[in-house]
């Protein structure tokens, strides 16, 4: 006996425990494709916890990531190039001031 499209909706929350996502993770899949919004799938404990998002956001997520990492690196290498940008870490970072 299946749930009707109504249920399902009122179920799907925007954080669930793994065993209400195991009846609903066909529906889950598309309402984080469709409504573009995680759901977060409760642990016991904080390392058991993940979320549910679409590839599509999967992806954006990557590529911002890999463009600000690019970003960075080309910063680092002016600086080794023109050795503007000597930091000293002996007593830690101040990354607000890099």
């Amino acid at each position: 006996m299946g749930l009707d499209n109504e249920k399902v909706m009122i179920m799907l929350e925007k954080s669930m425990t793994p065993e209400q996502l195991k009846k609903l993770i066909f529906q889950a899949i598309r309402t984080v494709n469709e409504e573009k919004t995680p759901i977060e799938i409760v642990g016991k404990t904080e390392n058991e916890s993940a979320v549910l998002i679409s590839k599509n956001e999967y992806e954006k997520l990557q590529s911002e990531l890999n463009w600000n990492q690019d970003a960075e690196m080309e910063i680092v290498q002016k600086r080794m190039r023109d050795n503007s940008g000597f930091t000293d870490i002996t007593n830690g970072i101040d990354w607000d001031n890099l």
